[in-house]
Order: C-alpha cells, then sequence, then structure tokens
C-alpha cells in the first residue's frame, strides 16, 4: 500500500481478483477468518495465528506439507458433517469452494454457506485448542455454522434456545414416539457442566479407547440438551471433534 500511494511510482491499484485472491492466501495461513460468501464475504483479523503446531501430529513434517494436511482435514470435515444435514454438495465441490471461492453451477446458494460457515468454525476451533472452551466459544461456533441470518427471536444464533425442541424416533414396540429435549430454562445450567466436563477431559492425556469414550460422552451429551434452535448436530461433531 506505501509503494502504490507514493506518486513517483504511478503504480495502478491491484484488481478486485487480486485482493481476494490475496485475502484468501491470508485466511488459509491462519492469518484472517474468512466467514460469509460472495457479496457477503468478511475478513476480520485471526485473535491468534493458527499454526500446524499445535495439533502435535503435525509436527517435525515440512510447512507446505503441514498446510496441506490442514486443507484436507477441513475439506473432508467439512463435507462429511455437512452431508449428514442434507448437503448435495461433493468432496470435490467442497474443495473447489473453499479453494477458489466460486460457485458451482446449479447448487443452492444456502449449501454454500453451509461449506463457508463450517470451514470457518473449523478456523475458530483451531484458534482455541489451547484455550478453555467457554459458552462464549459456544456461541461463536453457532454464529459460524449459522450463515442463513434468520430475524426471528424464537430462532436466536449465538444463544441459547428459547423455545422447546425435539425428535421423532421408533421405540422397541415399534411405536413413533416424541423425545423432548432439555427444557430452554435448564438449558444454561446443563451447558455449564457440560463445558466444565469437556476442559476436564481436555487437559486429560487419553488413549485411544479412553480419547473414544471420550468423544462419544461429549457428543452424547450435546445433543441430548440440543441447546440451539438449529445446528445442533454439526457443532456436536466440531465440539466432540
Amino acid at each position: 500500500l506505501e509503494l502504490i500511494n507514493k506518486p513517483t511510482l504511478k503504480l495502478s491499484p491491484p484488481s478486485d481478483r487480486t485482493i481476494r485472491r490475496w485475502l484468501n492466501e491470508l485466511s488459509e495461513q491462519g492469518l484472517l477468518i474468512k466467514t460469509g460468501s460472495r457479496k457477503g464475504t468478511r475478513y476480520s483479523l485471526a485473535a491468534h495465528q493458527t499454526t500446524p503446531n499445535m495439533l502435535q501430529f503435525l509436527q517435525g513434517l515440512d510447512t507446505d506439507i503441514q498446510l496441506s494436511t490442514l486443507k484436507q482435514i477441513r475439506n473432508l470435515w467439512t463435507h462429511t458433517s455437512t452431508a449428514l444435514e442434507g448437503n448435495t454438495l461433493s468432496l470435490g465441490d467442497t474443495k473447489f469452494i473453499l479453494d477458489e471461492g466460486l460457485t458451482i453451477s446449479g447448487k443452492p446458494l444456502k449449501e454454500h454457506q453451509e461449506i463457508y460457515g463450517h470451514a470457518s468454525a473449523i478456523e475458530l476451533i483451531y484458534q482455541n485448542l489451547n484455550q478453555a472452551f467457554t459458552a462464549e466459544s459456544c456461541f461463536q461456533l453457532h454464529l459460524a455454522i449459522q450463515t442463513d441470518r434468520v430475524t426471528d427471536i424464537y430462532k436466536p444464533n449465538g444463544a441459547w434456545k428459547v423455545e422447546m425442541n425435539g425428535t421423532y424416533a421408533v421405540n422397541k414396540k415399534n411405536q413413533q414416539v416424541f423425545i423432548e429435549y432439555a427444557h430452554p430454562l435448564h438449558t444454561e445450567k446443563l451447558m455449564a457442566l457440560f463445558i466444565e466436563e469437556l476442559n476436564s477431559l481436555c487437559k486429560q492425556t487419553l488413549n485411544l479407547k479412553d480419547g473414544i469414550k471420550a468423544y462419544a460422552k461429549i457428543h452424547m451429551g450435546f445433543v441430548h440438551i440440543h441447546p440451539f434452535w438449529d445446528g445442533n448436530g454439526r457443532l456436536a461433531r466440531l465440539i466432540a471433534n
């Protein structure tokens, strides 16, 4: 920018396409957090630089391999989690969208937004690996994945649910029953207990068997509370992972 502003050099400002490429590269390096898509894309400074050193299994590898591996994890993680929610974009589509910042012809904008939102949430997870998880952490993740903004006081984004929610299931007698999740009045206290347990497990050194048990405990604990009006499945997988 200093060079551009020097009148003696008479340099032309970079094109919008070049600026977008620079921003995408900074986002991939963890220096910026990218949220939204197309005209709604926003970039913010990362509170802590996302470095592969936070993930122990990447230590000792060349930097380019570390970054490449992180991108593969991001793509697989985002694709599989959103696909469970009904997103029809393939793994190849997901990679293309996140790497190139473009859209897939014939696919709904909502599905593109889900991909961007989940990838942004992964960046937040990386940034908070060495910090205690809090209710605010949970709210930030919810805001990241809920890219489809709903202006409804009964469907708050970044806040606990205010209405009852539940799901239908089939019991052992082959009868359809409705299962209610935690009451909104109990959600804050239950989530405080959940977060306390999560932080306790994160401080422990777990082997593979105990790690799987911890994952299941955290995942099931979250979905049984179902603290948000929407996005609980994606959040349960993000937090447990």
